[in-house]
């Protein structure tokens, strides 16, 4: 979801396949993965987005027929619960450099992948 950046065809189908837009359709939002995926007729159409997790979201609908009823239902989800600790620590360390020198991560004595850890990447 980065600007400047050609997007690729989604939902990814067989040739033969021809997607006829649905009247209902499910769409699963995934904070803990960061992914973002539809469900038309039963079928999991794939991830459509990545790299949500940790940012903010505004749910938006845009219908190009006029006379369109639109209706967002929000269906479930997981019951909060405390965060492992390993998300604990990240907070913490994210806290205590400050929004404004996140950048820094990189001069700390930690492996690169903890590092990309910390940065949501």
């Amino acid at each position: 979801m980065q600007k400047n950046q050609a997007g690729m065809p989604y939902p990814i189908l067989p040739h033969e396949d021809n997607l006829q837009v649905p009247d209902d359709f499910q769409m699963v939002l995934d904070m803990d993965e960061g992914t973002l995926s539809f469900i038309v007729n039963g079928q999991f159409m794939g991830i459509a987005f990545r790299g949500l997790k940790g940012r903010k979201l505004y749910p938006m609908v845009s219908a190009v027929w006029g006379h369109c009823e639109i209706t967002l239902k929000y269906i479930g989800g997981l019951e909060p619960s405390p965060l492992p600790l390993q998300e604990l620590c990240r907070r913490a360390i994210r806290v205590s450099l400050g929004k404004e020198n996140l950048e820094n991560v990189y001069e700390l004595p930690l492996p690169m992948m903890v590092k990309r850890y910390l940065l949501f990447q």
